[in-house]
């Protein structure tokens, strides 16, 4: 077909134990983001839009409406993707002491940098915070935020629902300190 895309390789999917660990070796905000992207199986760009009056506690729902792409706000990818999604009441408490600790904005971004009060970008936390929280975590193979949607949906073909319970709990749980290199000097 004539202007198509042919996936080249197969995408890397983390089975919940994986994620749990490489959740557990990044450090907030970005390991909310990393859960929400698990949980919930949003493009990165939707989970950087979230602002938190596109939640509704109460009713343990979220309305995605917009994408943050290299700073720029718009509209999410599809029409499809604009959406209210469940949320898991675990993923609520989860983003309720996200609340506690995020920096505040004006327009109540949830990954707002308190550097700009803008949305964080991307690619830097991938480069700076994701690939050094897998490798922290052993696991190989490239870990991106493509990974956690195409994990996402693997985890719903498998069980026919979101692992966001046995997820959060795995990640809530007190994790294993991984230790670095200048940890194991003496007198570290």
């Amino acid at each position: 077909m004539r202007g198509g895309s042919k996936r080249l390789k197969h995408p890397r999917i983390l089975g919940p134990e994986e994620f749990g660990r490489l959740a557990a070796a990044v450090k907030e905000p970005f390991r909310t983001m990393v859960m929400v992207a698990g949980c919930l199986g949003l493009r990165v760009s939707e989970i950087v839009g979230l602002q938190w009056g596109d939640f509704d506690f109460e009713n343990h729902t979220v309305l995605v409406q917009r994408g943050v792409v290299h700073g720029y706000v718009g509209d999410v990818k599809t029409e499809y993707s604009k959406d209210h999604l469940p949320l898991d009441p675990l993923l609520v408490d989860l983003l309720g002491q996200h609340r506690e600790r995020c920096y505040p904005t004006a327009e109540g971004w949830l990954f707002a940098n308190p550097a700009t009060g803008k949305p964080y970008h991307q690619e830097q936390i991938q480069k700076n915070h994701l690939t050094k929280a897998a490798t922290a975590a052993k696991i190989k193979g490239g870990v991106g935020w493509h990974t956690f949607r195409h994990s996402y949906r693997s985890w719903m073909d498998d069980t026919g629902a979101p692992l966001t319970v046995q997820v959060v709990q795995m990640v809530l749980k007190e994790p294993e300190p991984v230790l670095e290199k200048q940890d194991l000097a003496i007198g570290a």
